[in-house]
């Protein structure tokens, strides 16, 4: 981690510091813009702070105490939970035809949930697909199959497990590609288990629209779940907005603008900025 990380004698992030921290964070993320002229702070609403009288964000609230459990729901409720434009009944099908024993590990689950994985580096985005919401209810745009004897394999290659997922993995490929859906094992930026097969690393996952699309559905989303926020300046040309949670949003500057910063998969970068423009009333207790 760059020694410029915090002006240690005002607590500031500064800029080389700050680009740093982006970088281990977001290091493969897809949008970083040129930055644009510093824009007008407007003033923040007195309730900035208040979360919507969503379902979804009533979901993120619960997610925020018990992340993950998204995971536990029954199909049913993981079918009713995600955009129609992800095809998943019919493909879920498509692959029952073909003697598969189809099942979902996720659709929708909240940003808390996103954080999680993210910390524990199961996903390498703070917002994904999975994380969109419409008209304030659930509604992914993406979803994780795997096939209910054989998981993700064993990790060991040519077991009867692995072999199963493998070809669970490919049919999933095939009917999602006919479908018209992107597929998460055509992605092979990285090596995997799954490489020596020709096989991105990310089999499992299938999603409704191409990643350039994501900052879009992101920008949708996040006043639904997370609310208006308020938008501050700090150090280095960057502005923030933050929110009632905490989380913060990179609204302009050199880096990463539209990134989502949250406490435990972006841990450094959030307690940093955090720390520069103030945390929420009540939560300065999060930041060492």
């Amino acid at each position: 981690m760059s020694k410029a990380l915090l002006l240690l004698s005002g607590g500031l992030v500064s800029l080389a510091g700050l680009a740093a921290l982006f970088s281990m964070a977001f290091g493969d993320a897809e949008d970083t813009p040129s930055p644009s002229p510093t824009p007008a702070i407007p003033p923040s609403s007195p309730d900035w702070a208040t979360r919507p009288s969503t379902p979804a964000a009533r979901l993120q609230a619960e997610a925020e105490r018990t992340p993950g459990t998204e995971q536990r729901w029954s199909d049913a409720d993981k079918l009713a939970a995600v955009d129609a434009r992800v095809r998943l009944p019919e493909l879920l099908n498509r692959l029952r035809a073909r003697g598969f024993q189809p099942r979902i590990a996720f659709t929708w689950r909240a940003l808390a949930t996103q954080d999680d994985l993210l910390a524990k580096k199961r996903s390498s985005v703070s917002f994904s697909f999975h994380n969109a919401v419409q008209n304030g209810q659930p509604a992914a745009l993406a979803a994780d199959l795997f096939d209910a004897r054989y998981a993700w394999g064993d990790d060991t290659h040519g077991s009867p497990k692995s072999n199963g997922a493998l070809a669970f993995f490919r049919a999933v490929g095939e009917e999602a590609r006919a479908l018209g859906l992107v597929w998460g094992g055509s992605w092979t930026g990285r090596p995997s288990f799954w490489s020596r097969y020709d096989l991105g690393w990310d089999p499992a996952h299938i999603q409704a629209l191409p990643n350039r699309e994501l900052a879009r559905i992101r920008s949708l989303t996040l006043p639904q779940v997370l609310g208006e926020g308020r938008v501050v300046a700090g150090s280095g040309g960057y502005v923030y907005r933050q929110f009632g949670n905490g989380y913060v949003q990179v609204v302009d500057g050199p880096a990463l603008r539209g990134q989502l910063l949250m406490p435990r998969g972006n841990a450094k970068a959030w307690q940093a900025i955090t720390r520069e423009i103030g945390a929420v009333p009540g939560q300065s207790g999060l930041v060492a």
